[in-house]
């Protein structure tokens, strides 16, 4: 015969073991619910898969990489995955190039070549947008200031400065020999309203008839140069002793020349 403390004690014992199976007849519903939302999902991955690429076909990446977070949230390694993933991503850049290509025609459109300096600006944008497209390229140089298409408009030097058509100033410049070397030094001023990066000076050597020697390169010491600033070059190369004249000219990173003029 059992006293009531044992009574109370079995009570308990036998609540305490029918909560632990309520709790783990829980938790293994929940364990099986959410193991069937991953099954369903495992199973809408072809489906998942198919649609992208369906809304790739479309011309509709922002959906198709929708569908793709899907399959990525369960299976990231599944077959064809990744491909669609790029594809999408490629077609979203060239949707937003595309956009900003047409902007900027169609605001060269609505530009007068009298204002030269912001059509060469619109082309130069265009060619950085698209660097494989040689139209651009060519358009982007032939706003340089003494290009037939420019000379026209601004007949004199005097006016292509006040139009600020030059990309840089030569404020001073002077090279020398120099036991056995050839030094070049001088200073250069950015006349655009953009930061110029990578500007490299060129600087090539004649004899004193005027055939050409060699040529040196050097980035300028500042980069980027913003707008207004000034940038010091300098470059060391060997000498030759035929050597007389020189002059410099500067690019940009892209190869392009950068017009510039010395100042008097």
């Amino acid at each position: 015969m059992t006293t009531p403390r044992q009574t109370i004690t079995l009570i308990v014992l036998s609540c305490a073991i029918l909560a632990v199976g309520c709790h783990d007849a829980r938790s293994k519903e929940e364990q099986q619910a959410a193991d069937r939302k991953r099954q369903q999902l495992l199973n809408a991955r072809t489906e998942n898969l198919s649609s992208a690429l369906a809304a790739l076909d479309q011309g509709d990446p922002d959906t198709a990489l929708e569908l793709l977070d899907r399959i990525t949230m369960v299976d990231a390694r599944y077959e064809g995955l990744d491909e669609a993933r790029e594809r999408a991503l490629a077609m979203q850049k060239e949707a937003a190039v595309a956009r900003e290509e047409a902007e900027l025609l169609s605001r060269i459109d609505a530009v007068p070549i009298s204002r030269v300096r912001e059509v060469r600006e619109l082309y130069f944008q265009l060619w950085r947008l698209r660097p494989d497209n040689k139209e651009y390229q060519a358009k982007y140089l032939s706003y340089s200031p003494n290009s037939p298409r420019v000379t026209p408009v601004l007949e004199s030097e005097d006016e292509a400065r006040e139009a600020s058509l030059w990309d840089l100033e030569i404020e001073q410049w002077s090279w020398r020999h120099d036991h056995g070397y050839l030094v070049v030094n001088g200073r250069i001023k950015n006349l655009t309203g953009r930061r110029l990066p990578a500007v490299e000076a060129v600087v090539e050597f004649f004899t004193q008839s005027g055939e050409f020697v060699k040529s040196a390169t050097a980035p300028v010491e500042y980069s980027p140069v913003m707008p207004g600033q000034t940038s010091p070059f300098r470059i060391i190369t060997r000498d030759n002793p035929e050597i007389r004249t020189a002059k410099v000219s500067f690019k940009n990173f892209g190869g392009a020349k950068l017009e510039s003029y010395e100042r008097e």
